[in-house]
Protein backbone atom coordinates (compact mmCIF):
# COMPACT_ATOMS: atom_id res chain seq x y z
CA UNK A 1 0.00 0.00 0.00
CA UNK A 2 1.23 3.71 -1.02
CA UNK A 3 0.80 4.81 2.33
CA UNK A 4 2.84 2.45 4.27
CA UNK A 5 5.51 3.50 2.01
CA UNK A 6 5.16 7.08 3.04
CA UNK A 7 4.74 6.26 7.03
CA UNK A 8 8.02 4.48 6.52
CA UNK A 9 9.86 7.09 4.85
CA UNK A 10 8.38 9.74 7.30
CA UNK A 11 9.56 8.02 10.17
CA UNK A 12 13.04 7.21 8.61
CA UNK A 13 13.47 11.28 8.15
CA UNK A 14 12.16 12.05 11.34
CA UNK A 15 13.50 9.72 14.29
CA UNK A 16 17.18 8.95 12.42
CA UNK A 17 19.14 10.90 14.76
CA UNK A 18 17.53 9.82 17.78
CA UNK A 19 19.48 7.79 20.11
CA UNK A 20 18.56 4.00 20.41
CA UNK A 21 17.49 4.29 23.73
CA UNK A 22 14.78 6.40 22.93
CA UNK A 23 13.57 4.02 21.06
CA UNK A 24 10.18 3.76 23.08
CA UNK A 25 9.57 7.23 22.95
CA UNK A 26 10.66 7.51 19.57
CA UNK A 27 7.82 4.89 17.92
CA UNK A 28 4.96 6.40 20.44
CA UNK A 29 6.10 9.53 18.75
CA UNK A 30 5.29 8.27 15.66
CA UNK A 31 2.24 6.87 16.72
CA UNK A 32 0.55 9.91 17.83
CA UNK A 33 1.06 11.37 14.67
CA UNK A 34 -1.30 9.53 13.32
CA UNK A 35 -4.89 10.51 12.83
CA UNK A 36 -5.81 8.14 15.10
CA UNK A 37 -10.03 7.05 14.55
CA UNK A 38 -10.27 3.84 16.65
CA UNK A 39 -12.94 1.33 15.52
CA UNK A 40 -14.75 0.68 18.88
CA UNK A 41 -16.39 -2.37 17.95
CA UNK A 42 -13.11 -4.81 17.77
CA UNK A 43 -14.80 -7.33 19.05
CA UNK A 44 -17.10 -8.48 16.71
CA UNK A 45 -17.18 -11.91 14.36
CA UNK A 46 -14.73 -11.49 11.82
CA UNK A 47 -13.47 -7.56 12.40
CA UNK A 48 -11.85 -5.93 10.16
CA UNK A 49 -9.85 -2.62 11.13
CA UNK A 50 -9.69 0.27 9.33
CA UNK A 51 -5.70 1.20 8.65
CA UNK A 52 -5.19 4.49 9.78
CA UNK A 53 -2.95 7.07 7.16
CA UNK A 54 -0.85 9.31 8.59
CA UNK A 55 -1.07 12.94 7.36
CA UNK A 56 1.57 15.16 5.97
CA UNK A 57 0.44 17.96 8.12
CA UNK A 58 0.55 15.72 11.71
CA UNK A 59 4.16 14.52 10.29
CA UNK A 60 4.92 17.99 10.25
CA UNK A 61 3.76 18.90 13.26
CA UNK A 62 6.34 15.93 14.95
CA UNK A 63 8.99 17.22 13.28
CA UNK A 64 8.81 20.92 14.55
CA UNK A 65 8.77 19.49 17.78
CA UNK A 66 11.64 17.44 17.48
CA UNK A 67 14.05 20.65 16.12
CA UNK A 68 12.86 22.15 19.45
CA UNK A 69 13.09 19.81 22.27
CA UNK A 70 15.57 17.67 20.75
CA UNK A 71 13.97 14.39 20.97
CA UNK A 72 10.12 14.26 20.56
CA UNK A 73 7.15 16.29 21.61
CA UNK A 74 3.61 15.19 21.30
CA UNK A 75 0.21 17.09 19.52
CA UNK A 76 -1.45 18.93 22.46
CA UNK A 77 -4.29 15.84 22.67
CA UNK A 78 -1.95 12.95 23.59
CA UNK A 79 0.92 13.36 26.68
CA UNK A 80 3.03 10.25 27.11
CA UNK A 81 2.90 8.81 30.52
CA UNK A 82 5.41 6.43 31.86
CA UNK A 83 5.09 4.04 34.50
CA UNK A 84 7.67 1.69 36.20
CA UNK A 85 6.69 -1.08 38.46
CA UNK A 86 8.57 -4.14 40.18
CA UNK A 87 7.43 -7.30 41.61
CA UNK A 88 9.09 -10.64 43.35
CA UNK A 89 7.62 -14.18 42.41
CA UNK A 90 7.37 -16.95 44.23
CA UNK A 91 6.18 -20.38 43.92
CA UNK A 92 4.00 -22.28 46.43
CA UNK A 93 4.36 -26.20 46.18
CA UNK A 94 2.99 -29.15 47.42
CA UNK A 95 5.50 -32.06 47.71
CA UNK A 96 3.40 -34.85 46.48
CA UNK A 97 2.63 -33.44 43.24
CA UNK A 98 5.66 -30.96 42.11
CA UNK A 99 8.61 -32.20 40.28
CA UNK A 100 11.27 -33.63 42.32
CA UNK A 101 13.69 -30.82 41.87
CA UNK A 102 11.25 -27.87 42.71
CA UNK A 103 10.14 -30.04 45.81
CA UNK A 104 13.76 -30.67 46.61
CA UNK A 105 14.47 -26.25 46.09
CA UNK A 106 11.77 -26.00 48.55
CA UNK A 107 12.16 -28.96 51.23
CA UNK A 108 9.24 -30.78 49.86
CA UNK A 109 6.22 -28.65 50.69
CA UNK A 110 5.94 -24.44 51.26
CA UNK A 111 7.34 -20.94 49.31
CA UNK A 112 9.87 -20.66 46.76
CA UNK A 113 11.41 -17.16 45.56
CA UNK A 114 11.98 -17.97 42.13
CA UNK A 115 13.13 -14.53 40.53
CA UNK A 116 12.09 -10.50 40.20
CA UNK A 117 10.76 -8.55 37.60
CA UNK A 118 10.22 -5.14 36.14
CA UNK A 119 7.52 -3.65 33.77
CA UNK A 120 7.81 -0.21 31.95
CA UNK A 121 4.74 0.94 30.64
CA UNK A 122 4.29 3.97 27.93
CA UNK A 123 0.93 5.27 27.55
CA UNK A 124 0.01 7.54 25.22
CA UNK A 125 -3.72 8.15 24.63
CA UNK A 126 -5.20 4.59 24.19
CA UNK A 127 -1.68 3.48 23.04
CA UNK A 128 0.59 1.30 25.14
CA UNK A 129 3.97 -0.01 24.99
CA UNK A 130 5.02 -2.80 27.84
CA UNK A 131 8.29 -3.77 28.48
CA UNK A 132 8.94 -6.33 31.04
CA UNK A 133 12.01 -7.79 32.29
CA UNK A 134 12.62 -10.79 34.79
CA UNK A 135 15.59 -12.38 36.33
CA UNK A 136 15.60 -15.88 37.64
CA UNK A 137 16.66 -16.41 41.43
CA UNK A 138 20.07 -18.27 41.82
CA UNK A 139 18.71 -21.21 43.14
CA UNK A 140 17.39 -21.85 39.69
CA UNK A 141 20.69 -21.66 38.32
CA UNK A 142 21.46 -25.32 38.64
CA UNK A 143 18.25 -26.29 36.06
CA UNK A 144 18.60 -23.30 33.47
CA UNK A 145 21.37 -21.88 32.11
CA UNK A 146 20.32 -18.42 31.19
CA UNK A 147 17.58 -16.63 34.25
CA UNK A 148 16.47 -13.75 32.12
CA UNK A 149 13.18 -13.41 30.99
CA UNK A 150 12.10 -10.54 28.17
CA UNK A 151 8.79 -9.37 27.16
CA UNK A 152 8.24 -6.57 25.06
CA UNK A 153 4.51 -5.68 23.61
CA UNK A 154 2.69 -2.51 21.68
CA UNK A 155 -0.95 -2.22 21.10
CA UNK A 156 -4.03 -0.11 21.86
CA UNK A 157 -6.80 0.08 24.46
CA UNK A 158 -10.47 -0.59 22.90
CA UNK A 159 -13.74 -1.20 23.85
CA UNK A 160 -13.51 -3.99 26.37
CA UNK A 161 -10.24 -4.85 25.98
CA UNK A 162 -6.60 -4.51 24.26
CA UNK A 163 -5.66 -4.87 20.47
CA UNK A 164 -1.51 -5.59 20.74
CA UNK A 165 -0.31 -5.47 16.82
CA UNK A 166 2.97 -6.68 18.28
CA UNK A 167 4.40 -9.06 20.61
CA UNK A 168 7.72 -10.37 21.34
CA UNK A 169 9.19 -12.95 24.14
CA UNK A 170 11.88 -14.64 24.61
CA UNK A 171 12.78 -17.32 27.36
CA UNK A 172 16.52 -17.98 28.87
CA UNK A 173 19.02 -18.68 25.86
CA UNK A 174 15.48 -20.67 23.84
CA UNK A 175 15.05 -18.86 20.61
CA UNK A 176 12.74 -16.04 21.07
CA UNK A 177 8.94 -15.93 19.61
CA UNK A 178 6.39 -13.49 18.48
CA UNK A 179 3.61 -12.61 17.13
CA UNK A 180 2.34 -9.66 14.36
CA UNK A 181 -1.35 -9.15 14.01
CA UNK A 182 -2.47 -7.65 10.98
CA UNK A 183 -6.54 -6.67 12.15
CA UNK A 184 -7.08 -5.25 8.22
CA UNK A 185 -6.73 -8.20 7.42
CA UNK A 186 -7.48 -9.94 10.08
CA UNK A 187 -4.59 -12.22 10.36
CA UNK A 188 -1.77 -13.05 13.07
CA UNK A 189 1.62 -14.10 11.96
CA UNK A 190 3.38 -15.91 14.32
CA UNK A 191 7.44 -16.04 14.59
CA UNK A 192 9.93 -18.21 16.04
CA UNK A 193 14.14 -17.64 16.23
CA UNK A 194 15.45 -15.70 12.99
CA UNK A 195 11.98 -15.78 11.19
CA UNK A 196 12.39 -19.21 9.32
CA UNK A 197 9.67 -21.01 11.27
CA UNK A 198 6.33 -18.70 10.77
CA UNK A 199 2.88 -19.81 10.92
CA UNK A 200 -0.28 -17.57 10.21
CA UNK A 201 -3.72 -17.80 11.55
CA UNK A 202 -7.04 -15.85 11.68
CA UNK A 203 -8.09 -13.48 14.15
CA UNK A 204 -11.15 -12.74 14.96
CA UNK A 205 -10.95 -10.67 18.05
CA UNK A 206 -9.10 -8.23 19.43
CA UNK A 207 -6.27 -9.79 20.88
CA UNK A 208 -3.93 -8.82 24.16
CA UNK A 209 -1.06 -10.76 25.02
CA UNK A 210 1.24 -11.98 28.26
CA UNK A 211 3.13 -8.86 28.79
CA UNK A 212 0.17 -6.01 28.14
CA UNK A 213 -2.38 -8.53 29.66
CA UNK A 214 -2.24 -7.66 33.30
CA UNK A 215 -2.57 -3.82 32.30
CA UNK A 216 -6.40 -4.56 31.20
CA UNK A 217 -7.82 -2.54 33.04
CA UNK A 218 -5.75 0.50 33.73
CA UNK A 219 -7.57 3.69 33.42
CA UNK A 220 -10.67 1.81 32.84
CA UNK A 221 -14.29 1.47 33.88
CA UNK A 222 -14.75 -1.36 36.16
CA UNK A 223 -16.41 -3.91 34.61
CA UNK A 224 -20.10 -4.54 35.93
CA UNK A 225 -19.69 -8.12 34.66
CA UNK A 226 -17.66 -10.84 33.42
CA UNK A 227 -14.56 -9.96 31.30
CA UNK A 228 -14.00 -12.23 28.25
CA UNK A 229 -10.25 -11.55 26.85
CA UNK A 230 -8.20 -12.79 23.55
CA UNK A 231 -4.94 -13.06 24.14
CA UNK A 232 -1.35 -14.51 23.18
CA UNK A 233 2.13 -15.97 24.67
CA UNK A 234 3.70 -15.50 21.33
CA UNK A 235 3.08 -19.03 19.97
CA UNK A 236 -0.88 -19.35 20.23
CA UNK A 237 -4.17 -17.74 20.43
CA UNK A 238 -6.15 -18.16 24.11
CA UNK A 239 -9.23 -16.89 25.40
CA UNK A 240 -10.60 -16.34 28.93
CA UNK A 241 -13.40 -15.19 31.06
CA UNK A 242 -12.69 -13.52 34.25
CA UNK A 243 -15.23 -12.69 36.77
CA UNK A 244 -14.55 -9.57 39.20
CA UNK A 245 -15.12 -9.89 43.03
CA UNK A 246 -15.74 -7.13 45.69
CA UNK A 247 -13.50 -4.73 46.96
CA UNK A 248 -10.92 -5.65 49.74
CA UNK A 249 -7.66 -4.46 50.86
CA UNK A 250 -4.39 -5.92 50.11
CA UNK A 251 -0.89 -4.61 51.53
CA UNK A 252 1.75 -3.44 49.10
CA UNK A 253 5.35 -2.56 50.39
CA UNK A 254 3.53 -1.33 53.65
CA UNK A 255 0.77 0.08 52.53
CA UNK A 256 -2.88 -0.57 52.47
CA UNK A 257 -4.40 -0.26 49.14
CA UNK A 258 -7.78 -1.23 48.23
CA UNK A 259 -7.81 -4.09 45.47
CA UNK A 260 -10.12 -6.28 43.20
CA UNK A 261 -9.34 -9.84 42.09
CA UNK A 262 -10.54 -10.97 38.75
CA UNK A 263 -10.59 -14.61 38.58
CA UNK A 264 -10.25 -17.04 35.47
CA UNK A 265 -12.99 -19.76 34.59
CA UNK A 266 -11.99 -23.28 34.87
CA UNK A 267 -13.61 -25.98 32.55
CA UNK A 268 -12.07 -28.62 34.16
CA UNK A 269 -9.69 -28.74 37.50
CA UNK A 270 -6.71 -29.22 35.19
CA UNK A 271 -7.04 -26.15 33.81
CA UNK A 272 -4.53 -23.58 34.33
CA UNK A 273 -5.51 -20.71 36.88
CA UNK A 274 -5.29 -17.11 36.52
CA UNK A 275 -6.17 -14.61 39.09
CA UNK A 276 -5.90 -10.78 38.25
CA UNK A 277 -5.56 -8.42 41.77
CA UNK A 278 -5.89 -5.32 40.36
CA UNK A 279 -5.91 -1.62 42.46
CA UNK A 280 -9.17 -0.26 42.98
CA UNK A 281 -8.51 3.20 42.05
CA UNK A 282 -7.41 2.73 38.64
CA UNK A 283 -7.26 -0.66 37.66
CA UNK A 284 -3.34 -1.51 38.15
CA UNK A 285 -2.42 -4.61 38.68
CA UNK A 286 -0.55 -5.36 42.26
CA UNK A 287 -0.46 -9.38 42.11
CA UNK A 288 -0.82 -11.90 39.61
CA UNK A 289 -1.43 -15.85 40.84
CA UNK A 290 -0.60 -18.57 38.10
CA UNK A 291 -1.46 -22.57 38.51
CA UNK A 292 -0.62 -25.38 36.55
CA UNK A 293 -3.29 -26.85 37.56
CA UNK A 294 -3.90 -29.11 40.06
CA UNK A 295 -2.26 -32.30 38.80
CA UNK A 296 1.13 -30.36 38.97
CA UNK A 297 1.26 -29.52 42.61
CA UNK A 298 2.87 -25.52 41.70
CA UNK A 299 1.50 -22.03 41.50
CA UNK A 300 3.29 -18.92 41.24
CA UNK A 301 2.20 -15.19 42.91
CA UNK A 302 3.93 -12.10 41.39
CA UNK A 303 3.61 -9.56 44.01
CA UNK A 304 4.22 -6.02 43.59
CA UNK A 305 6.77 -4.52 45.41
CA UNK A 306 6.63 -1.20 44.56
CA UNK A 307 3.71 1.13 42.56
CA UNK A 308 3.41 3.70 40.72
CA UNK A 309 1.11 6.78 41.69
CA UNK A 310 -2.70 6.24 41.27
CA UNK A 311 -2.88 6.70 36.96
CA UNK A 312 -5.34 9.20 35.53
CA UNK A 313 -5.98 9.21 31.65
CA UNK A 314 -5.05 12.27 29.79
CA UNK A 315 -7.67 14.15 27.61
Amino acid sequence: MVWLDQRGEARAEVFAGAAPADDVIREEANRCALDLKPDRDQFSPGFKSPVLEPTRSCRSVVRTFLAILGLCAWTGAVVAQTLTTTFDVYVSIDGERAPAWLSAAARMTGSLYVGSATDKIVVAGDRYQVESTGRGAKILSSVFDNLLLTRRSEGSWVAGGQATTKFYERRGSGEPSSAVFDYRSGTVRFLRGSGSSAKTEKVRFATSDTAALPYVLLGRPRPTGPVSISYTDGRSLKTATFDGTVVFNHVVAGTTIPTIRYVKRKASPNDPEIELWTRAEDGFPVRVRLGLGEKYGVRAEVNATSLPPPFKRST
